[in-house]
Protein backbone atom coordinates (compact mmCIF):
# COMPACT_ATOMS: atom_id res chain seq x y z
CA UNK A 1 0.00 0.00 0.00
CA UNK A 2 2.98 2.32 0.62
CA UNK A 3 3.94 2.24 -3.06
CA UNK A 4 0.25 3.38 -4.27
CA UNK A 5 0.15 6.35 -2.44
CA UNK A 6 3.50 7.33 -3.73
CA UNK A 7 2.54 6.42 -6.69
CA UNK A 8 -1.02 8.28 -6.19
CA UNK A 9 0.00 11.54 -5.20
CA UNK A 10 3.33 11.56 -7.70
CA UNK A 11 -0.14 11.20 -10.02
CA UNK A 12 -1.91 13.65 -8.46
CA UNK A 13 0.71 16.62 -8.49
CA UNK A 14 0.17 17.54 -12.66
CA UNK A 15 -4.18 17.43 -11.69
CA UNK A 16 -3.04 19.94 -8.83
CA UNK A 17 -1.49 21.97 -10.91
CA UNK A 18 -3.55 21.85 -13.79
CA UNK A 19 -6.06 22.84 -10.72
CA UNK A 20 -4.05 26.46 -10.05
CA UNK A 21 -4.07 26.63 -13.72
CA UNK A 22 -8.10 26.89 -13.45
CA UNK A 23 -8.39 28.83 -10.38
CA UNK A 24 -6.27 31.36 -12.10
CA UNK A 25 -3.13 31.31 -9.69
CA UNK A 26 0.64 30.94 -10.60
CA UNK A 27 1.22 27.17 -11.29
CA UNK A 28 4.07 26.32 -8.84
CA UNK A 29 6.62 23.50 -9.82
CA UNK A 30 7.39 21.85 -5.84
CA UNK A 31 5.15 19.19 -4.60
CA UNK A 32 5.63 21.24 -1.26
CA UNK A 33 4.85 24.89 -2.16
CA UNK A 34 1.68 23.60 -4.94
CA UNK A 35 0.07 21.97 -2.07
CA UNK A 36 0.56 25.13 0.37
CA UNK A 37 -0.61 27.00 -2.21
CA UNK A 38 -4.01 25.32 -2.38
CA UNK A 39 -4.67 24.77 1.08
CA UNK A 40 -4.06 28.63 1.74
CA UNK A 41 -6.39 29.57 -1.31
CA UNK A 42 -9.05 26.85 -0.63
CA UNK A 43 -9.24 27.22 2.97
CA UNK A 44 -8.72 23.40 3.23
CA UNK A 45 -6.64 20.95 5.15
CA UNK A 46 -4.53 18.41 2.73
CA UNK A 47 -2.49 17.18 5.76
CA UNK A 48 -2.96 13.78 4.41
CA UNK A 49 -1.91 14.75 0.94
CA UNK A 50 0.99 16.27 2.39
CA UNK A 51 1.92 13.22 4.30
CA UNK A 52 1.84 11.04 1.33
CA UNK A 53 4.27 13.25 -0.46
CA UNK A 54 6.31 12.77 2.76
CA UNK A 55 5.89 8.81 2.51
CA UNK A 56 7.20 9.68 -1.48
CA UNK A 57 10.22 11.45 -0.54
CA UNK A 58 11.44 8.96 2.11
CA UNK A 59 10.93 11.76 5.03
CA UNK A 60 8.52 9.69 6.67
CA UNK A 61 7.97 5.81 7.13
CA UNK A 62 4.79 4.80 8.94
CA UNK A 63 4.57 1.61 10.57
CA UNK A 64 2.62 -1.40 9.34
CA UNK A 65 -0.15 -0.03 11.16
CA UNK A 66 -0.20 3.37 10.31
CA UNK A 67 -0.57 2.72 6.54
CA UNK A 68 -3.77 2.33 6.32
CA UNK A 69 -4.49 5.58 8.40
CA UNK A 70 -2.35 7.42 6.41
CA UNK A 71 -4.54 6.11 3.04
CA UNK A 72 -7.87 7.22 4.88
CA UNK A 73 -5.96 10.68 6.06
CA UNK A 74 -4.99 11.14 2.37
CA UNK A 75 -8.41 9.82 0.45
CA UNK A 76 -10.34 12.69 3.13
CA UNK A 77 -8.14 15.39 2.15
CA UNK A 78 -8.37 14.44 -1.60
CA UNK A 79 -12.16 14.18 -1.09
CA UNK A 80 -12.39 17.69 0.62
CA UNK A 81 -9.54 19.27 -1.98
CA UNK A 82 -12.05 17.45 -4.97
CA UNK A 83 -15.26 19.07 -3.10
CA UNK A 84 -13.74 22.60 -2.39
CA UNK A 85 -12.40 22.50 -5.75
CA UNK A 86 -15.23 21.90 -7.43
CA UNK A 87 -17.65 24.32 -5.41
CA UNK A 88 -14.99 27.32 -6.49
CA UNK A 89 -15.01 26.35 -10.07
CA UNK A 90 -18.72 26.18 -11.13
Amino acid sequence: MTILLALSITALLPVLRGLQRLLERPVLAHGEALLKDLESYLAVDLTGLRDALLLKRGQISPGQKEIPRLMDRYLESLVRLVTTAEARIT
